[in-house]
């Protein structure tokens, strides 16, 4: 970041959260792929419950920073 002329850095982790669309179903079929079988009826019970509660929601971190050229 600095490389490419930017100043004042701030460098933060930050969260992305879906409770629906697309990227929603993408991280929930990466889940589900990874759990083993006797993992996925508990998986999806739980789905299943915070979906009819609409509770369900997935975060996921990423790398953020924030600079200002000069």
């Amino acid at each position: 970041m600095q490389r490419a002329g930017l100043k004042q850095l701030t460098m933060l982790p930050q969260w992305a959260t879906f409770s629906e669309g697309e990227r929603l179903q993408f991280q929930q079929e990466r889940i589900v792929a990874m759990l083993e079988p006797e993992e996925l009826n508990e998986w999806r019970e739980a789905i299943a419950q915070a979906g009819a509660e609409r509770t369900f929601f997935i975060a996921q971190p990423f790398h953020c920073a924030v600079g200002t050229k000069a």
